[in-house]
């Protein structure tokens, strides 16, 4: 009794198309865009609504092989007007863009208003799959996550927010 075995041919032909199924999925799996675009717009929009001046946050940033780093970023009349280190004191306070270059979207994060950090985020989800969590109650982004490519992320965590806030004594 003879068997018959499938040639090479036909394995190398599965092989190929287990690939690209693979490939498929991965490719869908990681293309740009925003994991609920319409939750973005509303809480932005809801944001908007609220026209809030004045307000004070602590911002950490984060991506691959880099340590979180950040600090309270202070806004008035809707206008940035310091970020400061920990501890918040005249000496670790400095003026918006004092602390790295515009052009370096991702540390910029940490010194701009909640609206602006909306506009970079859209920006973000040019580039890759952006993750966002809101605030329920004031509707500011308290996390967010860009997956560039399988092992490349960025993140922002926004927590401490205060309404009104008193600026440090002797900040800029």
């Amino acid at each position: 009794m003879k068997k018959n075995f499938p040639s090479a041919s036909c394995y190398t032909l599965r092989i190929c198309c287990i690939m690209a199924v693979i490939l498929l999925i991965c490719g869908c799996a990681w293309s740009p865009g925003f994991e609920d675009r319409a939750a973005f717009d509303r809480e932005r929009q809801l944001w908007l609504d609220q026209d809030i001046q004045n307000y004070s946050f602590w911002t950490e940033i984060g991506m691959p092989d880099y340590m979180m780093s950040g600090g309270r970023v202070f806004v008035q009349d809707g206008s940035v007007r310091c970020t400061c280190r920990y501890p918040a004191n005249a000496t670790n306070c400095y003026k918006p863009n004092a602390l790295g270059s515009t052009d370096d979207l991702f540390s910029h994060m940490t010194q701009i208003s909640i609206s602006e950090i909306y506009a970079e985020i859209e920006r973000y989800a040019d580039a890759g799959r952006v993750e966002v969590q809101y605030s329920s109650l004031l509707h500011y982004p308290k996390y967010m996550k860009c997956r560039m490519s399988y092992n490349d992320f960025r993140s922002i965590y926004i927590s401490s927010f205060t309404l009104d806030p008193e600026l440090p004594p002797g900040a800029p």
